[in-house]
């Protein structure tokens, strides 16, 4: 039994009800709330270990609510998951660009549901190296050190609280550091060739990624008409 929290956001309780009785029997505690109001006063008053959130809440959009945990201080490296009856790339770029780090589409499998869980799960806890990670490797540069093995970043030997995509996208860098990535190179190294990402999403993240990187945000630098770079 695994014991970590998910709070599942969905309005339709014959939805939630048969997915978190799912997730009870891979050990998983699961709260469902029913609105976006009550998703952030529940991720406030505990921290959630992943946010399963459906996009159309009858009081906001899901993709509010997936902002609003991106600006917060407790829960902005809380892995999310949209749950969403919009399949067109449109709606998965707008995800992506919220702050999401992965999607099911409604009706969704509670097999496919359950792997995701636990590899976002999996990958934010550390203990599995990424798909393109010898766990030998670390990635340094000068105090901003990745174990790509433990998923694991920190900053002057403090833990940086990135998301799951925050740290495929440093990874990304690091491993090019020098070199002038287009937006569809980094959305291909960072999310992989089957999801359809735009550009807009890249920048979103890059923005959020600046923001926990401190004194070492400059070194994540943009080139005009190009993309992005890592000096230093």
């Amino acid at each position: 039994m695994t014991g970590e929290r998910i709070l599942l956001v969905e309005d339709e309780l014959d939805l939630a009800e048969p997915v978190a009785w799912f997730l009870g029997t891979l050990g998983f505690r699961t709260e469902i709330v029913l609105d976006a109001a009550s998703a952030l006063r529940a991720a406030e008053r505990e921290v959630p270990d992943l946010v399963l959130l459906d996009v159309m809440l009858p009081d906001r959009s899901g993709l509010e609510v997936c902002r609003e945990l991106r600006e917060s201080a407790g829960a902005s490296g809380v892995p999310i998951l949209l749950l969403t009856a919009l399949s067109g790339d449109d709606d998965r770029i707008g995800g992506f660009e919220a702050g999401a780090d992965d999607y099911v589409t409604k009706p969704c499998n509670l097999r496919e549901l359950g792997l995701r869980v636990t590899a976002l799960l999996r990958r934010s806890r550390g203990g599995a190296p990424t798909p393109r990670a010898n766990p030998a490797r670390q990635l340094r540069s000068g105090p901003l050190h990745l174990d790509l093995a433990a998923f694991v970043a920190t900053l002057d030997d403090a833990p940086l609280d990135l998301t799951v995509v925050e740290f495929r996208l440093l990874q990304t860098l690091l491993e090019h550091a020098g070199t002038a990535l287009t937006r569809e190179e980094i959305c291909t190294h960072t999310w992989g060739e089957a999801y359809a990402i735009s550009g807009r999403a890249v920048d979103t993240n890059v923005k959020r990624l600046r923001r926990k990187l401190g004194a070492l945000e400059d070194q994540l630098t943009t080139v005009r008409g190009i993309g992005y770079r890592w000096v230093g």
